[in-house]
Protein backbone atom coordinates (compact mmCIF):
# COMPACT_ATOMS: atom_id res chain seq x y z
CA UNK A 1 0.00 0.00 0.00
CA UNK A 2 1.55 3.68 -0.59
CA UNK A 3 1.41 5.63 2.10
CA UNK A 4 0.64 9.86 1.41
CA UNK A 5 2.27 11.90 4.00
CA UNK A 6 2.46 15.73 4.24
CA UNK A 7 5.36 17.69 5.24
CA UNK A 8 3.49 18.51 8.74
CA UNK A 9 2.73 14.31 9.62
CA UNK A 10 6.35 14.00 9.22
CA UNK A 11 7.72 16.06 11.33
CA UNK A 12 5.14 15.75 14.54
CA UNK A 13 6.67 14.41 17.89
CA UNK A 14 4.36 14.59 20.93
CA UNK A 15 6.14 17.46 23.48
CA UNK A 16 3.87 14.91 25.87
CA UNK A 17 3.95 17.02 29.98
CA UNK A 18 5.79 20.04 27.28
CA UNK A 19 2.03 20.73 26.05
CA UNK A 20 0.42 23.79 27.52
CA UNK A 21 -2.82 22.32 27.12
CA UNK A 22 -2.96 18.61 27.25
CA UNK A 23 -5.38 16.42 25.21
CA UNK A 24 -5.52 14.27 28.93
CA UNK A 25 -6.69 17.23 30.43
CA UNK A 26 -9.26 19.15 28.71
CA UNK A 27 -12.16 17.66 29.39
CA UNK A 28 -12.24 14.73 26.50
CA UNK A 29 -13.93 11.77 26.82
CA UNK A 30 -11.03 9.72 25.81
CA UNK A 31 -12.28 6.08 24.00
CA UNK A 32 -10.70 2.60 24.73
CA UNK A 33 -10.98 0.77 21.47
CA UNK A 34 -11.96 -3.31 21.28
CA UNK A 35 -8.46 -4.40 20.35
CA UNK A 36 -7.21 -2.29 23.47
CA UNK A 37 -10.21 -4.03 25.44
CA UNK A 38 -9.12 -7.60 24.78
CA UNK A 39 -5.55 -6.76 24.74
CA UNK A 40 -6.50 -5.88 28.66
CA UNK A 41 -8.46 -8.97 29.06
CA UNK A 42 -5.43 -11.00 28.33
CA UNK A 43 -3.83 -9.79 31.08
CA UNK A 44 -3.55 -11.64 34.24
CA UNK A 45 -6.47 -10.51 36.82
CA UNK A 46 -4.22 -8.75 39.63
CA UNK A 47 -2.54 -6.62 36.43
CA UNK A 48 -5.72 -5.99 34.53
CA UNK A 49 -7.93 -5.32 37.95
CA UNK A 50 -6.35 -1.49 37.62
CA UNK A 51 -6.95 -0.32 34.28
CA UNK A 52 -10.69 -1.87 33.82
CA UNK A 53 -11.44 -0.18 37.10
CA UNK A 54 -10.65 3.20 35.44
CA UNK A 55 -12.89 2.43 32.83
CA UNK A 56 -16.79 4.18 32.20
CA UNK A 57 -19.53 3.65 29.61
CA UNK A 58 -20.16 7.36 27.79
CA UNK A 59 -22.91 7.41 25.31
CA UNK A 60 -22.31 3.57 24.75
CA UNK A 61 -18.62 3.61 24.28
CA UNK A 62 -15.94 2.69 26.84
CA UNK A 63 -13.67 5.67 27.98
CA UNK A 64 -11.12 6.07 30.92
CA UNK A 65 -13.14 7.84 33.98
CA UNK A 66 -12.34 11.21 34.53
CA UNK A 67 -10.77 13.41 37.55
CA UNK A 68 -11.73 17.25 37.46
CA UNK A 69 -11.45 17.32 33.64
CA UNK A 70 -8.33 14.77 33.18
CA UNK A 71 -8.09 11.22 32.50
CA UNK A 72 -7.31 9.23 35.45
CA UNK A 73 -4.43 7.86 34.14
CA UNK A 74 -2.37 11.04 33.75
CA UNK A 75 -0.16 11.81 36.57
CA UNK A 76 1.10 14.57 38.25
CA UNK A 77 3.98 15.54 36.07
CA UNK A 78 1.47 15.67 32.49
CA UNK A 79 2.73 12.30 31.71
CA UNK A 80 0.31 8.86 31.08
CA UNK A 81 0.27 6.12 33.66
CA UNK A 82 -0.42 3.69 31.12
CA UNK A 83 2.80 4.36 29.12
CA UNK A 84 5.04 4.54 32.44
CA UNK A 85 3.45 1.41 33.81
CA UNK A 86 2.07 -1.06 31.34
CA UNK A 87 4.13 0.22 27.98
CA UNK A 88 2.80 2.49 24.60
CA UNK A 89 1.17 -1.02 23.46
CA UNK A 90 -1.60 -0.74 26.46
CA UNK A 91 -2.75 2.92 25.22
CA UNK A 92 -5.84 3.44 23.66
CA UNK A 93 -5.55 3.81 19.24
CA UNK A 94 -6.81 7.53 19.88
CA UNK A 95 -3.98 8.24 22.75
CA UNK A 96 -1.21 6.49 20.36
CA UNK A 97 -2.48 8.28 17.27
CA UNK A 98 -3.79 11.99 18.28
CA UNK A 99 -3.34 13.92 16.62
CA UNK A 100 -3.19 12.32 13.43
CA UNK A 101 -5.78 10.64 11.07
CA UNK A 102 -5.76 8.58 8.24
CA UNK A 103 -7.67 8.27 5.17
CA UNK A 104 -7.98 5.14 3.00
CA UNK A 105 -8.81 5.15 -0.54
CA UNK A 106 -8.16 1.95 -2.26
CA UNK A 107 -4.64 1.21 -2.40
CA UNK A 108 -3.83 4.72 -0.89
CA UNK A 109 -3.17 5.56 2.76
CA UNK A 110 -3.38 9.40 3.42
CA UNK A 111 -2.44 10.81 6.88
CA UNK A 112 -1.98 14.12 8.55
CA UNK A 113 -1.89 15.97 11.78
CA UNK A 114 -4.82 17.93 12.96
CA UNK A 115 -5.19 21.71 14.42
CA UNK A 116 -6.78 20.81 17.78
CA UNK A 117 -3.21 19.66 19.11
CA UNK A 118 -1.10 22.89 19.82
CA UNK A 119 2.12 21.07 18.39
CA UNK A 120 0.62 20.07 15.45
CA UNK A 121 -0.60 23.92 14.91
CA UNK A 122 2.80 25.00 15.49
CA UNK A 123 4.59 23.06 13.19
CA UNK A 124 1.43 23.97 10.18
CA UNK A 125 1.87 27.73 10.93
CA UNK A 126 5.05 27.86 11.48
CA UNK A 127 7.18 25.36 9.51
CA UNK A 128 8.58 25.54 5.79
CA UNK A 129 6.13 23.74 3.35
CA UNK A 130 3.83 21.84 6.20
CA UNK A 131 1.69 20.78 2.59
CA UNK A 132 4.69 19.05 0.17
CA UNK A 133 3.55 15.50 -0.22
CA UNK A 134 6.12 12.63 0.33
CA UNK A 135 5.38 9.17 -0.89
CA UNK A 136 6.20 5.47 1.05
CA UNK A 137 5.64 1.72 1.17
CA UNK A 138 3.26 0.50 3.56
CA UNK A 139 3.06 -3.02 4.35
CA UNK A 140 -0.19 -2.87 5.39
CA UNK A 141 -3.04 -4.64 2.96
CA UNK A 142 -5.64 -1.99 0.95
CA UNK A 143 -8.73 -1.39 2.92
CA UNK A 144 -12.10 -2.51 0.67
CA UNK A 145 -14.59 -0.17 0.93
CA UNK A 146 -18.05 -0.35 -1.18
CA UNK A 147 -18.62 3.38 -1.57
CA UNK A 148 -15.12 3.74 -3.20
CA UNK A 149 -15.01 4.18 -6.46
CA UNK A 150 -11.73 4.72 -8.75
CA UNK A 151 -13.17 6.98 -11.37
CA UNK A 152 -14.70 9.20 -8.48
CA UNK A 153 -11.46 9.18 -6.60
CA UNK A 154 -9.68 10.19 -9.56
CA UNK A 155 -11.65 13.40 -10.29
CA UNK A 156 -11.92 14.36 -6.80
CA UNK A 157 -8.04 13.99 -6.29
CA UNK A 158 -7.55 15.96 -9.70
CA UNK A 159 -9.40 18.72 -8.58
CA UNK A 160 -7.92 18.69 -4.83
CA UNK A 161 -4.21 19.00 -6.47
CA UNK A 162 -5.77 21.83 -8.92
CA UNK A 163 -7.46 23.68 -5.86
CA UNK A 164 -4.23 23.37 -3.79
CA UNK A 165 -1.79 24.64 -6.24
CA UNK A 166 -4.02 27.40 -6.53
CA UNK A 167 -4.04 27.70 -2.39
CA UNK A 168 -0.39 27.55 -2.06
CA UNK A 169 0.34 30.28 -5.17
CA UNK A 170 1.62 33.16 -3.29
CA UNK A 171 0.53 35.23 -6.07
CA UNK A 172 -3.43 34.86 -5.36
CA UNK A 173 -5.34 36.58 -3.06
CA UNK A 174 -6.98 35.38 -0.17
CA UNK A 175 -10.41 36.07 -1.66
CA UNK A 176 -10.04 34.22 -5.31
CA UNK A 177 -8.64 31.42 -3.49
CA UNK A 178 -11.76 30.74 -1.16
CA UNK A 179 -13.83 31.62 -4.59
CA UNK A 180 -11.78 28.89 -6.28
CA UNK A 181 -12.87 26.54 -4.38
CA UNK A 182 -16.26 27.43 -4.06
CA UNK A 183 -16.39 27.84 -7.81
CA UNK A 184 -14.56 24.88 -8.71
CA UNK A 185 -16.32 22.56 -6.43
CA UNK A 186 -19.93 23.94 -7.31
CA UNK A 187 -19.61 23.42 -11.08
CA UNK A 188 -18.35 19.92 -10.29
CA UNK A 189 -20.86 18.89 -8.08
CA UNK A 190 -23.45 20.20 -11.14
CA UNK A 191 -21.26 17.95 -13.69
CA UNK A 192 -21.16 14.63 -11.20
CA UNK A 193 -25.36 15.34 -11.25
CA UNK A 194 -25.39 15.25 -14.96
CA UNK A 195 -26.25 19.23 -15.50
CA UNK A 196 -23.40 22.01 -15.79
CA UNK A 197 -23.61 25.24 -14.05
CA UNK A 198 -21.92 29.03 -14.78
CA UNK A 199 -20.18 30.32 -12.46
CA UNK A 200 -22.03 33.84 -11.36
CA UNK A 201 -19.93 36.90 -11.31
CA UNK A 202 -22.50 38.64 -8.82
CA UNK A 203 -24.55 36.34 -6.61
CA UNK A 204 -26.57 37.03 -3.55
CA UNK A 205 -28.70 39.46 -1.94
CA UNK A 206 -27.57 39.61 1.76
CA UNK A 207 -25.75 42.22 3.75
CA UNK A 208 -22.23 41.54 5.27
CA UNK A 209 -23.41 41.50 8.78
CA UNK A 210 -26.73 39.93 8.09
CA UNK A 211 -24.77 36.82 6.97
CA UNK A 212 -22.05 37.19 9.61
CA UNK A 213 -24.76 36.88 12.11
CA UNK A 214 -26.10 33.98 10.62
CA UNK A 215 -23.40 31.99 10.57
CA UNK A 216 -23.41 32.93 14.67
CA UNK A 217 -26.61 32.39 15.14
CA UNK A 218 -26.00 28.55 13.73
CA UNK A 219 -22.38 28.28 15.75
CA UNK A 220 -24.60 28.76 18.76
CA UNK A 221 -27.18 26.36 17.73
CA UNK A 222 -24.26 23.91 18.52
CA UNK A 223 -25.87 21.38 21.37
CA UNK A 224 -23.06 20.91 24.54
CA UNK A 225 -20.53 23.53 23.81
CA UNK A 226 -17.59 23.36 26.44
CA UNK A 227 -17.14 27.00 28.02
CA UNK A 228 -14.33 27.77 25.57
CA UNK A 229 -16.72 28.07 22.66
CA UNK A 230 -19.44 29.93 24.42
CA UNK A 231 -17.01 32.66 25.26
CA UNK A 232 -15.55 32.95 22.19
CA UNK A 233 -18.95 32.93 19.99
CA UNK A 234 -20.03 36.03 23.48
CA UNK A 235 -17.11 37.55 21.78
CA UNK A 236 -18.53 37.00 18.22
CA UNK A 237 -21.63 38.47 18.95
CA UNK A 238 -20.34 41.93 21.14
CA UNK A 239 -18.11 42.16 17.27
CA UNK A 240 -21.20 41.60 15.34
CA UNK A 241 -23.47 44.27 17.27
CA UNK A 242 -21.13 46.96 16.26
CA UNK A 243 -21.80 46.00 12.50
CA UNK A 244 -18.14 48.09 11.86
CA UNK A 245 -17.94 47.49 7.61
CA UNK A 246 -14.02 48.23 8.15
CA UNK A 247 -13.17 45.67 10.75
CA UNK A 248 -12.15 42.78 8.67
CA UNK A 249 -9.76 45.10 6.48
CA UNK A 250 -8.34 46.57 9.54
CA UNK A 251 -7.51 43.05 11.24
CA UNK A 252 -6.35 42.22 7.77
CA UNK A 253 -3.77 45.05 7.80
CA UNK A 254 -2.92 43.90 11.41
CA UNK A 255 -2.42 40.08 10.15
CA UNK A 256 0.24 41.60 7.80
CA UNK A 257 2.06 43.77 9.95
CA UNK A 258 2.17 40.60 12.25
CA UNK A 259 4.11 39.08 9.54
CA UNK A 260 1.23 36.27 9.65
CA UNK A 261 -0.12 36.66 6.06
CA UNK A 262 0.55 32.95 5.28
CA UNK A 263 -1.78 31.89 8.06
CA UNK A 264 -4.89 31.74 5.89
CA UNK A 265 -2.94 29.85 3.41
CA UNK A 266 -1.80 27.63 5.88
CA UNK A 267 -5.35 27.17 7.05
CA UNK A 268 -7.24 26.54 3.45
CA UNK A 269 -4.37 23.95 2.37
CA UNK A 270 -4.98 22.19 5.85
CA UNK A 271 -8.68 22.16 5.09
CA UNK A 272 -8.54 21.46 1.32
CA UNK A 273 -5.86 18.30 2.24
CA UNK A 274 -8.13 17.27 5.19
CA UNK A 275 -11.77 17.23 3.44
CA UNK A 276 -11.91 17.63 0.35
CA UNK A 277 -10.95 13.85 -0.09
CA UNK A 278 -13.93 12.74 1.85
CA UNK A 279 -16.10 13.72 -1.51
CA UNK A 280 -15.15 10.16 -2.73
CA UNK A 281 -17.35 8.03 -0.81
CA UNK A 282 -19.84 10.08 -0.79
CA UNK A 283 -19.71 12.36 -3.98
CA UNK A 284 -20.68 15.52 -1.85
CA UNK A 285 -17.75 17.90 -3.27
CA UNK A 286 -19.91 21.14 -2.91
CA UNK A 287 -20.46 20.50 0.97
CA UNK A 288 -16.79 19.79 1.31
CA UNK A 289 -16.17 23.21 -0.52
CA UNK A 290 -18.14 24.96 1.94
CA UNK A 291 -17.15 23.45 5.12
CA UNK A 292 -13.81 24.77 3.54
CA UNK A 293 -14.50 27.93 3.51
CA UNK A 294 -16.83 28.01 6.28
CA UNK A 295 -13.78 27.36 8.68
CA UNK A 296 -11.89 30.53 7.23
CA UNK A 297 -14.59 33.01 7.82
CA UNK A 298 -14.84 31.44 11.55
CA UNK A 299 -11.56 31.72 11.74
CA UNK A 300 -11.37 35.51 10.46
CA UNK A 301 -14.18 36.45 12.56
CA UNK A 302 -11.99 35.32 15.57
CA UNK A 303 -9.59 36.90 14.58
CA UNK A 304 -11.69 40.33 14.24
CA UNK A 305 -12.28 39.79 17.48
CA UNK A 306 -9.02 39.32 18.31
CA UNK A 307 -7.43 42.60 16.77
CA UNK A 308 -10.23 44.87 18.41
CA UNK A 309 -8.07 44.28 21.72
CA UNK A 310 -4.33 43.56 20.06
CA UNK A 311 -2.21 45.02 17.70
CA UNK A 312 -0.09 42.24 16.64
CA UNK A 313 -0.70 38.44 16.47
CA UNK A 314 1.84 35.94 17.64
CA UNK A 315 2.45 32.60 16.44
CA UNK A 316 1.09 30.96 20.19
CA UNK A 317 -2.18 33.88 19.34
CA UNK A 318 -2.63 32.33 16.02
CA UNK A 319 -2.11 28.67 17.72
CA UNK A 320 -4.63 28.95 20.44
CA UNK A 321 -7.28 30.55 17.90
CA UNK A 322 -6.77 28.08 15.37
CA UNK A 323 -6.30 25.13 18.21
CA UNK A 324 -9.78 26.49 19.87
CA UNK A 325 -12.01 26.46 17.10
CA UNK A 326 -10.67 22.80 15.91
CA UNK A 327 -11.25 21.36 19.19
CA UNK A 328 -14.62 22.95 19.91
CA UNK A 329 -16.20 22.62 16.38
CA UNK A 330 -13.67 20.01 14.15
CA UNK A 331 -12.87 17.69 17.15
CA UNK A 332 -16.56 17.32 18.24
CA UNK A 333 -18.90 14.80 16.43
CA UNK A 334 -22.09 16.72 17.64
CA UNK A 335 -20.86 19.91 16.28
CA UNK A 336 -19.68 18.41 12.92
CA UNK A 337 -23.08 17.04 12.26
CA UNK A 338 -24.50 20.16 12.88
CA UNK A 339 -22.83 22.05 10.88
CA UNK A 340 -22.62 19.36 7.91
CA UNK A 341 -26.59 19.53 7.99
CA UNK A 342 -26.88 23.28 8.32
CA UNK A 343 -24.72 23.54 5.01
CA UNK A 344 -27.54 21.69 3.60
CA UNK A 345 -30.72 23.26 4.74
CA UNK A 346 -29.62 26.86 6.33
CA UNK A 347 -29.88 29.33 3.51
CA UNK A 348 -26.71 31.36 4.79
CA UNK A 349 -24.64 28.28 3.47
CA UNK A 350 -26.15 28.47 -0.32
CA UNK A 351 -23.49 28.89 -2.70
CA UNK A 352 -24.91 32.02 -3.93
CA UNK A 353 -24.75 33.46 -0.87
CA UNK A 354 -21.77 32.23 0.31
CA UNK A 355 -20.13 33.24 -2.45
CA UNK A 356 -21.13 37.10 -1.75
CA UNK A 357 -20.09 36.60 2.01
CA UNK A 358 -16.62 35.83 0.51
CA UNK A 359 -16.55 39.24 -1.70
CA UNK A 360 -17.86 41.32 0.96
CA UNK A 361 -15.40 40.66 3.83
CA UNK A 362 -12.67 42.35 2.02
CA UNK A 363 -15.19 45.04 0.04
Amino acid sequence: MKHVIPGCYKNFVCTADACRKNCCSDGWDIEVDQDTLELYSRLEEDVSGPLFSTLREVDGVCCFKTRGGSCVWLDEKGLCGIYREYGPEYQSDVCRLFPRFSEYFGDVKESGIGLGCEEAARIIFSEDDPFELFEEELDEEACRDDEYDPEIADLVMGLRKELMKTVLDRDTPCTEKMLAILDRCHQMQAELNGGSEKIREKTGDISLYKALGRIYESLDNFPDKRPELEAALMRMKKLLEKADEGIFKESLIKLGKSHRDEDYVRFLAYMLYRYLGKAVFDRNIEDKAKLIVVFLIILRMQDAVFFTENDEMTLDDRINIAEMISREIEYSEDSMECLYEDLIFEDVYRYEELRSLIIMLDD
